[in-house]
C-alpha cells in the first residue's frame, strides 16, 4: 500500500521535480569527431581520448556547466601519415599544446530538448568565444548531449605557414560530439 501512495504523489508531482542531475561524463559511451574538406573531399577524423565534467539538470539548465578537455595526440585521421601530420607545429602543435578545451559561462534552454552551451574553446593556446548547440535526451539510464559546431581553423592557428591558405584543406572545420553523462549519485 506505501508503495501505491508513494507512486500516486510521484506522479502527481511535476515533472522537473522528478528530473536527474547528470555529472560526469561516461567517455567509453561518448565520441567527439571532426569534419573537414581537403582537396574538395570530405574527410572524417576522431579524438578518441577526452575527459568531461558536467553539472546538468534539465529542470534547471541555467544552473549548470560543462567542460571538456581533448588529448590532442589522440587524433586519428584515419591513417597513420595523417596522424603524423596533423600532431605537428604547423597543424595541432601537440608538443606545445597538447590539450583543447571547452569550459561554459552559461547554459540556455531554447525548446524542445535543445539547449545552447555558450563558453570558452581553447586550440592551440587561442582562446576564443563559441556557443554550442545541443540536443539532450534521456536513454537507459544515461543523459545524452549530441551536437555540431563550426570553427574557422586560421582563428586558432591551424595550418599555420604554408598551410595558412585553404585551396587545400578548407577553413571549416566542423566539430560533432555524443557526450553520455551518468545521473549524479
Amino acid at each position: 500500500m506505501k508503495t501505491l501512495i508513494a507512486a500516486a504523489i510521484a506522479a502527481l508531482l511535476p515533472w522537473h521535480a522528478m528530473a536527474a542531475s547528470y555529472q560526469d561524463v561516461d567517455t567509453g559511451n561518448s565520441r567527439i569527431r571532426f569534419h573537414y574538406s581537403q582537396m574538395g573531399v570530405a574527410m572524417d577524423g576522431d579524438f578518441p581520448r577526452f575527459a568531461g565534467k558536467l553539472n546538468f539538470d534539465p529542470a534547471q539548465p541555467e544552473q549548470g556547466s560543462a567542460s571538456v578537455e581533448v588529448f590532442l595526440d589522440s587524433v586519428d585521421t584515419g591513417t597513420d601519415e595523417g596522424n603524423d601530420e596533423v600532431r605537428t607545429e604547423s597543424w595541432l602543435d601537440v608538443g606545445g599544446h597538447p590539450v583543447a578545451s571547452f569550459t561554459t559561462t552559461s547554459i540556455k534552454a531554447v525548446g524542445d530538448g535543445s539547449y545552447e552551451a555558450s563558453g570558452t574553446l581553447n586550440i592551440k593556446g587561442q582562446s576564443r568565444p563559441v556557443t554550442i548547440p545541443a540536443r539532450f535526451t534521456e536513454k537507459d539510464g544515461l543523459g545524452i548531449f549530441e551536437g555540431r559546431f563550426d570553427i574557422t581553423r586560421g582563428d586558432y592557428d591551424i595550418g599555420t605557414g604554408p598551410w595558412a591558405a585553404t585551396d587545400i584543406v578548407a577553413g571549416q572545420v566542423g566539430i560533432s560530439f555524443t557526450l553520455s553523462a551518468r545521473p549524479a549519485p
